[in-house]
């Protein structure tokens, strides 16, 4: 009876092509089962240095259960299957394959081969626009639209894309948007200032720089639109008003807070030397805090609270401060991979070794409140950020003599090591 290494070597060193394209190449199969193999106990980027393979080569298998099992390593890891049941899976796939690799053409198993020198690639296949809508597997020519009740058909695992009947291949950024006016960008998007063309209502859009690199990305990607909706309407929350997503790139269509950030107001602040009065940090204070009960309400952490991500805006003649950008955010217990990180100068070190809670949030906005008391920029390392992260104060106590001990005190808890003693009670407010 012959073994399952006889079978692969029988079925992925017979023919005459294959070792053409194996000597070659310098990739050894073997190595690509063993990779496999390792399971749990390797990490993604460890998978992913052994075989990222090219999803074209994946997506010849004959079924689609048969892609999600091996359409990553990272996925493989996941599953976190017991390694008898991985070895029976890798045997299939050894078993399927040899009339997949007969069929491919020369240059896609020579694609294949080198897929352990190279990252990780999307589909490379085009479609042609007019017919079908599609670049490729997961970037549509048209503006698919990201609606509520789209992500409640949908899973973060499943994330098809519905073609309607009629669309347009026109960008239904410039189509229906008119002013446009960009406010500013950060490392992964840009925002505007514009217009909906039909009615004239004020509004902003952030755009995301670079389109989707693969169907994973894509996910990952969309996981923002789907929390910001789960989170609904809340007074210190920008309301997200819809989404969209054409030609790779993803759109988001919130609130106007004509005011600006909480980042350009400490900013501002610095160049006139004026600090926060207490009542206004007490107000940011409250204000945050309601978002939070909101959102750690419904079970969903922030993960990027910090001076940029709280807007302001003008309502009755006083400032309402609202709570911002859930690209870093998740759910809690967080997805299996889920692996996103904030702003490492305002995240807690329980947050950076990927254990996260409510506190998280709070210990983000215990720091900028320290910023806004001190108006000084917060250290992404060293002593004075170490010490920040066990509670120590030393290094601000001078400035923060301006303010009472019952501020002073509310920031201590704020940025307690213990992630459960991080919660400002109504004492304070």
């Amino acid at each position: 009876m012959e073994t399952p290494n006889n079978q692969r070597n029988k079925f992925f060193f017979q023919s005459k092509r294959e070792s053409e394209v194996l000597a070659k190449r310098k990739f050894d199969l073997i190595e690509f089962a063993e990779a496999l193999e390792e399971g749990p106990k390797s990490t993604p980027k460890k998978c992913r240095t052994h075989f990222p393979l090219s999803e074209k080569f994946l997506s010849k298998r004959h079924s689609d259960e048969a892609l999600r099992d091996l359409s990553g390593c990272k996925k493989w890891r996941q599953q976190n299957l017991d390694k008898g049941k991985r070895k029976d899976m890798l045997d299939k796939f050894f078993l399927s394959s040899s009339t997949i690799v007969k069929a491919m053409k020369m240059d896609e198993i020579d694609e294949f081969f080198t897929s352990a020198t190279i990252s990780f690639k999307p589909i490379e296949k085009h479609y042609d626009d007019a017919t079908t809508g599609f670049i490729n597997k997961f970037t549509t020519s048209f503006a698919h639209i990201l609606s509520k009740e789209y992500f409640d058909r949908t899973t973060f695992e499943d994330r098809q894309i519905f073609v309607p009947e009629q669309y347009s291949n026109e960008i239904y950024f410039d189509e229906e948007f008119v002013n446009k006016e960009k406010l500013g960008e950060g490392e992964f998007s840009e925002v505007y200032k514009c217009a909906i063309k039909k009615t004239g209502h004020k509004c902003v859009v952030k755009k995301s720089k670079v389109p989707f690199k693969s169907p994973l990305n894509r996910q990952e990607r969309l996981e923002e639109v789907e929390i910001h909706y789960k989170v609904g309407k809340h007074q210190n929350i920008v309301e997200l008003i819809g989404a969209w997503e054409q030609r790779g790139y993803l759109y988001l269509q919130t609130e106007l807070c004509e005011k600006g950030s909480l980042a350009a107001l400490i900013k501002d602040r610095k160049k006139s030397n004026r600090f926060f009065s207490e009542e206004e940090i007490w107000q940011i204070i409250n204000s945050i805090k309601s978002a939070f009960a909101h959102l750690h309400g419904k079970s969903i952490i922030h993960l990027d609270v910090k001076p940029e991500n709280i807007l302001i805006k003008k309502m009755n003649c006083h400032n309402i401060y609202k709570l911002v950008d859930f690209g870093c955010a998740t759910s809690i217990p967080p997805r299996k991979g889920f692996d996103k990180d904030g702003d490492r100068r305002y995240l807690s070190n329980d947050a950076l070794n990927g254990t996260y809670s409510p506190g998280a949030d709070w210990f983000s906005l215990g720091i900028t409140i320290l910023e806004l008391a001190t108006l000084r920029r917060m250290e992404d390392n060293g002593e004075i950020y170490q010490r920040l992260r066990r509670g120590d104060l030393t290094d601000y106590k001078e400035q923060l003599l301006m303010y009472s001990e019952k501020l002073e005190r509310a920031i201590e808890l704020m940025l307690s090591p213990n992630p459960e003693e991080r919660y400002v009670d109504a004492f304070f407010i």
